[in-house]
């Protein structure tokens, strides 16, 4: 049951490891395909990986390097990418900015309930339950650098840039509550134990951050995190021929 309930988040991947045999809950969008990276190279390391995919996906398909089981969902593929679409529009293809945070929180807010539909659809499909029988051990693999911000500041900012910064910092919490409320109330319905959704994916037993200090700022970490940062850099691409014309030029700018 809290493999369902964990993978309703949209940066993070939870699997759950008995025996060699991995079951994966992937999110759609561009988090896969850094997940399948991952889940390619425990296929190669010997595991049995199986990846649960919506039959409304729009990256997820089957391959050689894994086994899949389609369940299906509420939604269709329309209704997701017409989500990743608004998420798209409003928080990566212009600077996010502070007039716009009651609406990129809607959004975000209207992505996140068709994630939560797709974990009901999981968690009502006794059949598919009930076969999987999971093990206990929990393994969360978090994809995401962290949510885009809303205030557009750089690393290099004005007094007034620092003090709207750090009203910003004050309404996070409460921006968090309302983006994953959605969540809470899934967890309340599935689970006996009363907990919220951040307290439930607390117990992951280990952590994979796409993180690198070069570009992120230093940060505590807890013993259970491991940074792959470079996971998604594996294909190198050949440095473009540069002619001594060039090089020369060069020298003389």
């Amino acid at each position: 049951l809290r493999l369902a309930l964990h993978a309703t988040s949209f940066f993070t991947m939870v699997m759950f490891v008995c025996g060699g045999k991995v079951l994966v809950l992937p999110v759609d969008g561009s988090h896969w395909l850094s997940m399948k990276i991952l889940v390619k190279e425990l296929n190669q390391r010997g595991h049995e990986v199986l990846v649960l995919v919506p039959d409304s996906s729009l990256l997820i398909h089957s391959s050689e390097s894994f086994k899949t089981e389609v369940y299906p969902v509420s939604f269709t593929k329309a209704d997701l990418d017409g989500r990743f679409e608004q998420l798209t529009e409003g928080l990566f293809l212009k600077p996010p900015q502070m007039t716009d945070i009651f609406l990129n929180v809607q959004r975000l807010v209207s992505f996140t309930s068709l994630q939560v539909e797709g974990c009901e659809s999981l968690l009502n499909n006794q059949t598919l339950m009930s076969r999987l029988r999971v093990g206990a051990l929990i393994l969360s693999v978090y994809f995401l650098g962290g949510l885009p911000s809303f205030s557009g500041n750089t690393n290099i900012m004005t007094f007034p840039q620092r003090v709207k910064n750090m009203l910003m910092s004050g309404v996070e919490s409460y921006m968090c509550r309302i983006i994953y409320s959605n969540f809470d109330d899934l967890v309340s319905r599935h689970l006996e134990e009363k907990m919220t959704y951040k307290e439930l994916i607390s117990y992951g037993a280990i952590w994979l951050l796409r993180y690198d200090f070069t570009f992120e700022w230093p940060k505590p970490i807890m013993p259970n995190m491991a940074f792959i940062g470079g996971i998604n850099c594996a294909k190198k691409a050949p440095l473009p021929a540069v002619s001594s014309k060039n090089v020369c030029q060069s020298k003389h700018l």
